[in-house]
């Protein structure tokens, strides 16, 4: 019994099948290695530890019922943050920041603190270093209690 060729190169297309899938994946891993940026975050364990603390300062804020604001004018570049309470009446912070966060590189963080207007809104120009994707963190500090607002921007 005589096998064709067709039938005698069943094996090596097994064999060539394997060599493919490994030349990707060595592709894959040399690309991810190459790409990597580094540390995602400062102290890793210290955070994954005090996450219960987390989860709770969240669900003290949600049982606040306040609702903040958080605006960028692009013309001006005038970060405004207001916070109002259930009934919409506008709630005057002790204290407000911002942590501005560029999320795709590093070193590029900065905080500012913004300045009560007049009308009641907090707000503050900002210089950004380069245009792009930043994070907003806004922190206000009212009665004893602290709310956090995030947002993203397009910086023009």
């Amino acid at each position: 019994m005589s096998l064709s060729l067709r039938d005698r190169l069943i094996p090596w297309y097994i064999v060539l099948f394997f060599v493919v899938i490994a030349v990707v994946d060595g592709i894959m891993v040399t690309i991810a290695i190459r790409t990597q940026p580094g540390v995602v975050t400062d102290h890793p364990y210290e955070k994954g530890i005090a996450y219960n603390n987390v989860i709770k300062e969240a669900e003290d804020q949600a049982s606040l019922n306040w609702k903040g604001d958080i605006d960028y004018n692009s013309k001006t570049s005038v970060i405004s943050f207001s916070l109002h309470d259930t009934s919409g009446k506008l709630i005057i912070a002790d204290n407000v920041t911002a942590n501005i966060t560029r999320p795709t590189k590093q070193g590029m963080d900065f905080d500012i603190e913004l300045s009560q207007s007049p009308d009641g809104v907090f707000q503050k120009e900002v210089a950004f270093p380069v245009k792009g994707l930043w994070e907003l963190r806004v922190y206000a500090e009212a009665s004893g209690r602290t709310y956090q607002q995030s947002k993203r921007i397009n910086v023009e």
